[in-house]
């Protein structure tokens, strides 16, 4: 699910906003009609319950929207809803309608009171303060280790839009040991045992020959605990929470290039490579030029699927990237499936990965 920014608006501009905002939100609850489509059919019933498709939530809600034509940004702080040509079961109730804006794709469940879901005790409230007001059902729980403990689920909320309704989607949610650990009393350190000499590890997690529980506790150890060494420093953005970086204990040898630094973009750690191109590194290590949903220019190369000992397959992918500071990354992505649930987290289309982005 994706969240929009808000944008400031002041004097003639935010009351033009607000008309236009209301007009496109009137407009929105207007249901479209959508032809017989077999295919778009199954992939909302499935995206909407957390089941396999090849359908990306992107790539259907823009394909739906272009129907409408509309576009998400043209639907700030509402949704485009659709009329499904028949009617599909979501949570035990039939519904024909859909709802397509910023956030995603939810099933629209007009006039349900959240009783007639709760009460079945198949719905939970959301323990996170921020969610308040939404309730949810696990489809499926991964345990990484020492880092993050993922479960997949319905979630459900009351549509800000008409709140007689209620709103249907698939989400991930993505908690901590440690945090689950705090809301018991029971804090816990999250290092590595004492001594460990992680500089093999970091080696293999960055040229994927490490599986992806390797590689979350290490993002999970740099995030929780701080750096290995000095400096640390945040990097890029000041809204951008999620990069930092750290220096390694020791230079690392990682092929014919050294990384004496990692940093942490999108919860995968990346080596920092000086006065090497990502364009030259590519060359020189096989990797096949791309662009990631953003339109930016990335190198990657696809490793042999893993099989978990739990069950659950594992999509390596290396990626090389060249940052606007000149630095050049190379780290590891991973995805992942279960049979019953296809690829989680992140968005697959036509065998591809979605790309992070720099």
């Amino acid at each position: 699910m994706k969240f929009l920014h808000p944008m400031l608006l002041t004097g003639s501009t935010l009351l033009g906003s607000a008309v236009a905002s209301a007009a496109a939100s009137e407009a929105a609850l207007a249901p479209v009609a959508l032809p017989a489509d077999a295919r778009a059919m199954t992939a909302v019933t499935a995206l909407v319950s957390c089941q396999p498709t090849a359908y990306t939530e992107t790539a259907l809600a823009a394909e739906l929207l272009q129907r409408a034509g509309t576009r998400a940004e043209d639907l700030p702080g509402a949704a485009q809803r659709f009329r499904l040509p028949a009617a599909v079961t979501v949570l035990g109730t039939p519904t024909d309608l859909i709802a397509v804006g910023g956030d995603g794709i939810h099933a629209i469940l007009a006039d349900t009171p959240i009783g007639n879901l709760t009460g079945t005790g198949a719905l939970k409230p959301h323990h996170y303060p921020q969610r308040q007001g939404r309730w949810l059902t696990p489809v499926a729980v991964r345990n990484d280790g020492d880092g993050w403990i993922r479960q997949r689920v319905i979630e459900v909320d009351v549509d800000p839009q008409r709140p007689g309704d209620l709103r249907v989607a698939c989400t991930e949610v993505i908690d901590s040991r440690r945090q689950q650990q705090e809301r018991a009393g029971d804090v816990a350190p999250m290092t590595y045992p004492a001594g460990t000499d992680v500089m093999p590890l970091v080696g293999n997690i960055l040229e994927c020959k490490a599986d992806r529980r390797a590689s979350v506790t290490l993002a999970t150890s740099l995030l929780m605990n701080g750096p290995p060494s000095p400096p640390f420093a945040t990097w890029g953005d000041e809204s951008d929470a999620e990069r930092f970086q750290w220096a390694l204990p020791r230079p690392l040898p990682l092929r014919d290039v050294t990384v004496r630094s990692l940093r942490l973009v999108d919860s995968i750690a990346f080596g920092v490579v000086e006065d090497v191109p990502a364009a030259e590194l590519a060359r020189r290590w096989g990797l096949s030029s791309a662009e990631n949903d953003f339109g930016e220019p990335v190198y990657l190369k696809d490793m042999p699927v893993r099989v978990a000992p739990d069950g659950w397959e594992e999509q390596r992918r290396l990626w090389i990237l060249d940052e606007e500071d000149g630095a050049t990354l190379v780290g590891c992505g991973y995805e992942e499936r279960v049979s019953e649930f296809g690829w989680w987290p992140g968005d697959r289309m036509d065998g591809t990965l979605v790309a992070p982005r720099r």
